[in-house]
């Protein structure tokens, strides 16, 4: 069946959007794995907020034969070396996801940081980090050196940034069974209310680090940016 609606949000929504990839015929594989010619969709998560929550999406993404790769940072307001969250990310591995680095242009400014941020999550996750990616990318210019490291670029590329679908790009390239990356976020998926302020205060927010909500607080004002 064609997918004829963009998916809601929620972890039922999430669900039905990967079911509807596997009805299809997509593998849903790794960044890693850009420049296969099979039908692919590759899966990354950026994570931004908080690793909570994160094993309940691994889950149900092992259940459709998903791989992805999870891009966590080091320097934002929570600590990858906390023991909760090395078991989230060595869980991660353990179901045959892959780990990279989402790192913050501002505090990375050398080749150097990005070694010693990889380290650190390698450490963390019991990972050889092959990937790393940019925060904000297209508001904050990078000029750290990634030469070491793949950057994932597809020429087809679907993002649920902001917490809302741009278009539907998403349907047109699943109807033409063409590869292309997602990219997702779990803090947007954990709960299907559809205002965003709501959505934030009730299932973003109190899921948080005390630590981590200040930086969750930011990433609420990104998003609402995007609809200024």
């Amino acid at each position: 069946m064609m997918m004829t609606l963009m998916p809601a949000w929620g972890l039922t929504g999430y669900r039905h959007l990967l079911a509807d990839l596997a009805e299809q015929g997509y593998r849903m594989r790794p960044t890693e794995d850009i420049g296969t010619r099979e039908q692919s969709v590759f899966m990354r998560h950026d994570v931004d907020c908080h690793l909570d929550d994160i094993i309940q999406f691994a889950r149900l993404e092992r259940e459709f034969g998903c791989r992805s790769t999870w891009f966590v940072p080091v320097t934002f307001a929570f600590n990858v070396l906390h023991k909760p969250n090395v078991s989230v990310l060595r869980e991660l591995v353990a179901f045959g996801h892959n780990i990279g680095l989402h790192y913050d242009p501002l505090v990375t400014k050398t080749r150097e940081d990005l070694r010693r941020q990889v380290r650190v999550l390698e450490n963390a996750a019991g990972f050889h980090v092959k990937s790393v990616t940019s925060h904000k990318p297209g508001s904050i210019v990078s000029r750290v050196d990634t030469g070491e490291w793949k950057v994932p670029i597809h020429s087809e590329y679907v993002s649920d940034s902001g917490r809302r679908w741009r278009d539907d790009r998403l349907m047109r390239l699943t109807h033409a069974k063409e590869s292309f990356m997602l990219l997702t976020h779990v803090e947007h998926w954990l709960s299907s209310q559809l205002k965003l302020t709501d959505h934030f205060a009730h299932s973003v927010l109190p899921r948080a680090t005390r630590q981590a909500q200040q930086h969750a607080v930011d990433v609420l004002q990104d998003c609402l940016s995007h609809d200024a």
